[in-house]
């Protein structure tokens, strides 16, 4: 067994001092220190929602030696892991393998935030767009369609002034505009 930065990797017939700083946050050192392999996958076996998926997917990966795998596993803790398995080869000939767990919990939380915050976007009843630095239309929802009366492909990298100062306006209209860019500018938002 040796650990990295990213998680623990499993070297079948060779073993390496691992590093106990490094290792899964919960994992007792006691089995790094026995080099049990087994010991080990039974932790891991007790860790994980799935256990019965988990035991099938190490039968296919020892039946295969030159299996390559990538899974997500999902633990009791509420953490999930990202396994990816490689064969390890010595002389051209299989002669283990090389797992790494990788602890991708908070990188499914931010998409998860994301498709939701995607979600409120598209079904919000009020006219949304997004802007770049240069106050290019980057994005609309169909609020911003349905009130503008104009298709996402006409909105799309259209300036803001355009939008919100139409051709043939007033000019006297165009003092809060100013208003309107001093605070995207300062503060992102209006």
């Amino acid at each position: 067994m040796q650990l990295n930065a990213e998680g623990l990797i499993c070297e079948a017939q060779y073993v390496a001092s691992p590093n106990y700083d490094e290792r899964p946050a919960d994992m007792p050192v006691e089995l790094l220190t026995q080099r049990d392999d087994s010991q080990i996958l039974e932790w891991m076996r007790r860790q994980v929602v799935d256990e019965q998926c988990f035991v099938e997917r190490l039968g296919e990966l020892e039946r295969d030696p030159l299996l390559r795998a990538s899974d997500v596993l999902r633990l009791r803790s509420g953490r999930v892991l990202e396994r990816v398995v490689l064969p390890q080869y010595g002389r051209g000939q299989p002669i283990g393998r090389v797992c790494s767990f990788r602890d991708i919990t908070e990188q499914l939380a931010s998409a998860a935030r994301l498709q939701l915050a995607a979600q409120v976007f598209e079904s919000s009843l009020d006219a949304i767009f997004v802007t770049d630095g240069e106050h290019r239309i980057a994005a609309v929802n169909a609020s911003c369609e349905r009130i503008t009366g104009l298709g996402r492909e006409q909105l799309v990298g259209l300036r803001t002034e355009a939008l919100l100062h139409p051709p043939g306006a007033d000019d006297a209209d165009t003092a809060w505009f100013e208003l309107v860019r001093e605070q995207l500018a300062h503060r992102g938002v209006w």
